[in-house]
């Protein structure tokens, strides 16, 4: 019973000086995740950096080899960078004016020893030209949209039913001696 306790205690004071040797990483959460194209305006909120510390926001080009941002002059848009502190809980919330560009933008946020960092890839809402909605154009041939098949999911269930039934009623036609398994006469 000695041991077993000293191997719990072990176990609970390596724990705890294991889990606070561990660093939350930073998270950013942008609202709203899907903005239109053009001036936007976006809240950043972000969590897990030290506590009471600047950070920074700067809007960037959307990386073309992979996730990483390349936070370089040539990269991102420095005169956009907005400023923020940290609260005691390594928390803040950034509220910007950026332009959002059709390829979309990447959203760095870091401290200033680049110790705590993280980016979120931003891509525009599609752009609607007005329409009247009233023809579709598929293969160069104007369709009015009644004229289209409603092929929504009730439809798929209703046509998975009918075939099910179907092949149903095809083994329920066959001869019965060919469902039933052969006997074997001794």
């Amino acid at each position: 019973m000695r041991r077993f306790l000293v191997s719990i205690t072990i176990a609970a004071i390596g724990t705890t000086v294991v889990g606070a040797g561990i660093v939350l990483a930073a998270e950013l959460e942008v609202t709203p995740q899907v903005p239109e194209q053009g001036e936007s305006e976006l809240t950043l909120e972000v969590e897990g950096f030290e506590p009471n510390a600047p950070i920074y926001a700067i809007p960037c080009d959307v990386p073309v080899d992979g996730p990483d941002v390349d936070v370089t002059t040539d990269n991102c848009d420095i005169a956009k960078v907005v400023t923020a502190t940290t609260d005691d809980e390594g928390k803040a919330t950034i509220t910007v004016r950026w332009d959002i560009p059709a390829a979309g933008i990447a959203v760095y946020v870091g401290d200033e020893a680049r110790s705590h960092e993280v980016t979120q890839i931003l891509s525009p809402a599609p752009v609607e030209e007005p329409t009247d909605g009233s023809e579709v154009v598929v293969l160069g041939t104007n369709i009015v949209q009644e004229d289209l098949a409603d092929t929504g999911a009730r439809e798929t269930v209703l046509l998975l039913i009918v075939a099910t039934a179907a092949i149903g009623l095809g083994f329920a036609l066959q001869k019965p001696q060919r469902l039933l398994p052969l006997r074997r006469e001794s």
